[in-house]
């Protein structure tokens, strides 16, 4: 029996407040093992033995049997029985809130392995008082690790699976690492955030509906208590590939025992209100994430697709750019690839990648060598190499632009390492031999040397592109004309410059 507040021993005390730190106790707050705890008389010391519930006194209040005063249980002095410590007078005992005993690791697991098993005895053993913060902490640390566990083998296998430069012309393998590590990071921290979210939400619901229902024993913390401890069973989600369909469901039925011994509820109770507050959270959930799907769908929230409007999508655009910067870093001098399809042999992405979204364009339209982008999909590595190699040749020395499907490439001459800043490298432009005039719509995407893409609108073509030309020529590069009228026939080429002369 210790002070809630500084953990001071509170055995054989008359005053029923801490000597430490003051804080008023009543030994009817504890729980005993029954027959474990002396009730003395604080007048004749007479002994007495806890063996009700709770290992108190029954009745609490009676006549002493040697001083024949009136005396009640919580003015008796406590001590363990003859022949016990202290220890053996507990009930039970959380381990993470004696991680300074026990260790944090020990702590932490034993807690887990509780709640994994036996959620009710977790919070038996919690006092009614005990700090809401520690139960937080725990839930946090075991969504880290839970998450770490399930997305870890995931990225190790795609990190395995994506070529990297020295070993398939792919990325460079510091970049690859930078990715991976910063889309892991980004996934640990989402998953800390729903579980907080969701312990939140969900909590507070379950609360509402047992307070509805009937009485509890303890307030929302205590409820936050048992959602959050019983997240130690949500470590199951670790299990690779298929502990995302045990965890959540382990967690839910370990919160119904927590909820049902930490309010002292009835089954029933407590399975409705967690597995109903389970329940709206999961639908408000689907109904933020369908809303925030439908806005950038159709509100072009960042111009991710095609809007009724007609405005192109963009995702295709800055892929095709970044690639085109991923290969210069790769290979090397700053120069892109003399072809685009060199993008895919290189870079392994996919033949899809050169058509935008909502136009007619299809793979079987798009000419490449003696047959279509599809036949050129179809091939092994080494014969797409030489295809492309093929392409490569074909090109004009002088050409400053060519197509592939719905893309003109226009990087020839810049050197990308040098990033000058604000010149066009890939600008989305339906391809003319399978789509109207008009198909551009409002819109066209440029994408950039430093890799950003931007919307141009299509009526304001001819300043935009005039203003894109006066730039080149500051470095030296000969103007583009208009994207739609390079073809896969007729790439783009510099002015001849002995013309005039």
């Amino acid at each position: 029996m210790h002070c809630e507040n500084c953990d001071y021993p509170l055995w054989n005390l008359k005053a029923r407040q801490c000597p430490e730190c003051g804080t008023p106790f009543l030994p009817s707050e504890f729980e005993f093992v029954i027959n474990s705890v002396q009730f003395c008389c604080p007048h004749c010391e007479q002994v007495y033995y806890g063996t009700g519930a709770k290992g108190h006194l029954v009745p609490a209040q009676f006549d002493c049997v040697k001083c024949g005063r009136r005396l009640s249980m919580d003015e008796m002095l406590l001590r363990p029985a003859a022949g016990l410590e202290e220890e053996q007078t507990r009930v039970g005992h959380v381990p993470w809130l004696e991680r300074a005993k026990r260790g944090r690791l020990k702590a932490w697991l034993a807690t887990m392995g509780m709640a994994l098993v036996r959620p009710g005895a977790l919070m038996a053993a919690l006092p009614v008082h005990s700090p809401s913060l520690q139960a937080w902490w725990f839930a946090i640390l075991t969504s880290i690790v839970a998450y770490l566990g399930a997305i870890l083998p995931l990225f190790l296998l795609m990190f395995a699976l994506v070529p990297v430069s020295g070993g398939g012309g792919g990325p460079p393998a510091g970049m690859m690492a930078a990715i991976f590590a910063g889309t892991l990071a980004a996934g640990l921290v989402g998953g800390v955030l729903f579980t907080i979210l969701f312990v939140l939400i969900t909590g507070a619901i379950c609360h509402g509906i047992l307070k509805l229902t009937g009485p509890t024993y303890g307030s929302l913390g205590r409820t936050y208590q048992a959602f959050c401890y019983s997240s130690g069973a949500n470590i199951t989600t670790a299990i690779p590939f298929c502990g995302r369909y045990i965890g959540p469901v382990w967690w839910l039925v370990s919160a119904v025992l927590a909820v049902k011994e930490g309010q002292k509820v009835h089954g029933g109770r407590a399975t409705a209100g967690v597995l109903i507050s389970a329940a709206v959270t999961f639908i408000a959930s689907i109904g933020i994430y369908l809303w925030f799907f439908a806005s950038i769908l159709f509100f072009g929230a960042g111009g991710a697709r095609m809007s009724a409007v007609g405005t192109p999508s963009m995702p295709e655009t800055a892929l095709l750019t970044r690639q085109v910067l991923i290969y210069a870093e790769a290979h090397g001098g700053g120069r892109g690839p003399d072809h685009a399809l060199q993008l895919v042999t290189a870079n392994g992405i996919g033949t899809g990648s050169f058509i935008a979204a909502d136009f007619a364009t299809t793979q079987e339209s798009i000419p490449v060598g003696d047959g279509s982008l599809l036949d050129f999909q179809l091939f092994g590595p080494n014969r797409q190499q030489e295809i492309a190699a093929q392409m490569a040749e074909a090109l004009p020395d002088n050409v400053i632009a060519h197509r592939v499907g719905d893309f003109v490439f226009t990087y020839h001459g810049i050197d990308l390492s040098a990033a000058p800043g604000g010149l066009w490298i890939v600008v989305l432009s339906p391809d003319p031999d399978s789509n109207p005039a008009d198909a551009a719509g409002t819109m066209l995407v440029r994408g950039f040397d430093n890799g950003s893409t931007i919307p141009l609108p299509r009526g304001s073509l001819p300043i935009v592109l005039e203003t894109q030309n006066e730039l080149r020529a500051t470095f030296g590069l000969p103007p583009l004309p208009d994207p739609a009228t390079v073809t896969h026939a007729q790439p783009a080429v510099a002015p001849d410059t002995d013309e005039g002369e």
